[in-house]
């Protein structure tokens, strides 16, 4: 139940589309035109906004999750029982009739995934009056710029977001950049990138101008996960390079919604952008030894000793450097 009214809190709207993830693994990926041979594994729950809310959740922050799905439906009632049992809030989630289950097929090549997302034509989406204060009153909002795009006069729910001093936090992929204007990607104050992602905004420029055009837009935070190299995370004031450990590598799904919901969760903290970069790096690392799209879904408490036992046995630290 939603109440009326809402003081300001220390929780987390992620909006975004759960799914039914398909696994499938092949020993080799086909070129185009090609052909292969997959055996089928299994299906999980997944979803990649979904999977990082349910790290926050585990983490025990306060997360509610906003989606569309196919009512009247058994994959519906199983993901949404899923979410419950992972602590989310799904008070947020709407049904309709008329659009499909929500599928994402995944195929497993030895250290690598490919994801193919099948499109799901859902509605517009409807931000209610009775919603407006939960929504005014989160800390962070966590999506995708396609995803705030399918709000109805999202431009105008956005100002009014940054009115009420709501945080918003972006995970930017390559296909993101081709379909999203860059006036609406640095709406953003904290933006997740993979190498791809951002090696397609940057173009043919450098990477300090690129950051630098971010952090005039009113950008805070950039942060560029690089898979075995780390991440590098970028301010206005100057930026860093955080080393990653090499890992015994199960499944990589996952990998960077947990590292950018547990930088978003040690910002909540009150701690530094440094810190927040070790512990994600630490956590992401972690969940591509756990097989499925949760991997990352742990206790704050287990990641942090996790932090602590590998810089003392590594003495892993971050170093300043302006380029990734």
């Amino acid at each position: 139940m939603i109440h009326e009214k809402i003081s300001k809190g220390n929780y987390v709207i992620a909006i975004g589309a759960a799914a039914f993830d398909e696994y499938y693994t092949t020993d080799t990926w086909p070129q185009e035109g090609g052909k292969t041979m997959v055996e089928y594994k299994e299906d999980m729950i997944g979803g990649m906004i979904p999977n990082a809310a349910c790290v926050f959740a585990g983490y025990g922050i306060e997360t509610y999750l906003v989606d569309t799905l196919k009512s009247n439906s058994r994959k519906t009632e199983m993901i949404v029982e899923d979410l419950k049992a992972h602590g989310l809030h799904t008070e947020l989630i709407r049904y309709r009739d008329d659009i499909p289950d929500a599928r994402t097929i995944i195929i497993l090549t030895g250290r690598e995934r490919t994801i193919l997302v099948v499109e799901p034509h859902k509605p517009m989406l409807d931000i209610k009056d009775s919603e407006l204060d939960l929504f005014r009153n989160a800390s962070y909002l966590y999506t995708t710029p396609v995803e705030l795009k399918n709000i109805r006069n999202y431009m105008e729910f956005l100002d009014d977001m940054k009115a009420h001093q709501v945080k918003l936090a972006f995970d930017i992929e390559e296909s993101t950049v081709d379909t999203c204007d860059r006036s609406l990607i640095y709406r953003a104050d904290v933006l997740f990138f993979n190498e791809f992602g951002f090696r397609k905004i940057k173009g043919n420029r450098s990477e300090t101008e690129t950051l630098s055009e971010m952090f005039e837009k009113g950008v805070e935070i950039a942060t560029i996960t690089l898979g075995e190299k780390g991440s590098f995370t970028a301010t206005k004031d100057g930026s860093f390079r955080t080393a990653a450990l090499k890992q015994d590598v199960v499944d990589t799904t996952g990998a960077g919604d947990t590292f950018n919901s547990s930088f978003i969760t040690y910002l909540l903290m009150g701690k530094s952008i440094k810190e927040a970069a070790l512990f994600a790096n630490t956590a992401g690392g972690y969940s591509v030894t756990q097989y499925g799209p949760k991997g990352g879904v742990n206790e704050l408490s287990f990641i942090e000793n996790l932090v602590t036992k590998l810089d003392q046995s590594y003495g892993r630290e971050t170093r300043w450097d302006r380029k990734f």
